[in-house]
């Protein structure tokens, strides 16, 4: 997930801080599906793996970010994922971003609660292990690497679903509001 510089000049902070927040609205919520890399896992050998260089390398097909948002991590927990499996790859992916895009700011966020869909669900919630766990693994390893961490899941609001992890529009709508409230707690501190 990839923005285009959001520091404009100003001379002063609340100026800046209303700049940057009417930027980030604007490209989060109608851009970015256009510069979205989506559906994988973090974990794996594949092109498309969020871990993989040529997936990260591609975050800067529009231009050097500045700004990487990762939400990833759903997929690796729905197909039960080993914890140290996926603590590995996730340390590894945030590794290969910060060493190809050394002046980004980096966020990671924590696994969201998708609302339960009257129909079938994508995963088979109870054979897997606690999202928790995932989202620990995550909180650990941002903080480790000293990247920003947008705590999903302690956001105690779920997102619209069409099977119980994968997002509707309304449900996008709420993601890019939770991502805009979590990144609103580090921007110019």
């Amino acid at each position: 997930f990839y923005s285009p510089k959001l520091t404009q000049r100003c001379t002063s902070k609340q100026k800046r801080i209303e700049r940057k927040n009417i930027v980030m609205k604007k490209n989060i919520l109608k851009k970015a599906a256009a510069i979205t890399l989506a559906g994988s896992m973090v974990s794996g050998n594949l092109s498309t793996s969020a871990m993989s260089y040529e997936r990260i390398e591609k975050l800067g097909t529009n231009g050097i970010p500045d700004i990487i948002l990762i939400s990833a991590g759903c997929n690796d927990w729905g197909f039960c994922v080993l914890p140290e499996e996926f603590e590995e790859a996730y340390r590894t992916m945030i590794h290969r971003i910060k060493e190809q895009y050394p002046h980004a700011d980096i966020y990671c966020a924590t696994l969201p609660e998708g609302k339960q869909p009257q129909g079938e669900t994508f995963f088979n919630i109870d054979s897997t292990i606690s999202k928790r766990v995932y989202s620990d693994i995550i909180r650990e390893n941002a903080q480790k690497a000293q990247v920003y961490i947008a705590d999903f899941a302690n956001v105690q609001e779920e997102y619209e679903t069409v099977d119980g992890v994968h997002p509707n529009k309304a449900g996008m709508h709420t993601l890019a509001q939770i991502w805009i409230r979590e990144m609103k707690k580090f921007i110019c501190k």
